[in-house]
């Protein structure tokens, strides 16, 4: 619906309590329907990632809670899920216990006044890397220019930076209409020498 609303207010130049009068919609209705649950591809591709790479231990961090239900039911014995937020997650794990930590696609927040809740800032960065073994990874992608440039700047302290998506990581439906949109997807992998780390820019 949202879509025909959108669609009659640009064809016929309405106001949006109008276009909704006209396709007999209510504007509270409109204006509080819940945004589309984004993490069901990357939910998706944390199931396709466990099938196609079944000696990886892999863990999956979860905000919605109805969504781990997909994950138990493809019924993999090397994933696990977390029901809630990733940051109160982190305290759970040992330090250097990962080899590899995968934010992909995290929510860009694209307004300027938005821009602090972004995930990957240098508080969180630490955090996550204290939690890599030497020598693991920190893989992240989005199809934000913006962003990508922020996480470029956060994680100039870590050896690496844009590579061409590896073929093993799966393409999301989201990534997916991103590219239609002409949106490109950047990915970004960094991997951890212990002894050359020095403290994530603040700069950001």
């Amino acid at each position: 619906m949202r879509k025909d609303v959108a669609f009659a207010r640009e064809r016929f130049q309405l106001s949006e309590r109008r276009a909704c009068k006209l396709l007999g919609m209510d504007r509270g209705s409109y204006r509080y329907e819940p945004r589309p649950d984004r993490n069901a591809q990357l939910r998706e591709a944390l199931i396709e990632l466990a099938r196609d790479r079944p000696d990886e231990c892999v863990i999956g961090v979860e905000v919605h809670t109805t969504g781990l239900a997909a994950v138990l039911e493809a019924g993999l014995p090397n994933v696990r899920v977390v029901d809630g937020d990733v940051l109160d997650f982190l305290p759970r794990l040992a330090p250097a216990s990962l080899d590899e930590i995968r934010i992909w696609f995290p929510d860009p927040w694209p307004k300027q006044r938005q821009r602090h809740r972004r995930l990957i800032r240098p508080d969180v960065v630490a955090r996550v890397v204290a939690l890599l073994r030497d020598g693991g990874r920190l893989h992240l992608a989005t199809d934000s220019l913006d962003y990508s440039l922020q996480m470029q700047q956060v994680c100039a302290h870590l050896g690496g930076g844009v590579v061409d998506r590896p073929p093993w990581r799966p393409v999301t439906r989201y990534e997916s209409r991103g590219l239609a949109a002409g949106r490109t997807p950047v990915d970004l992998i960094y991997t951890l020498k212990r002894n050359s780390v020095v403290s994530p820019s603040t700069n950001s």
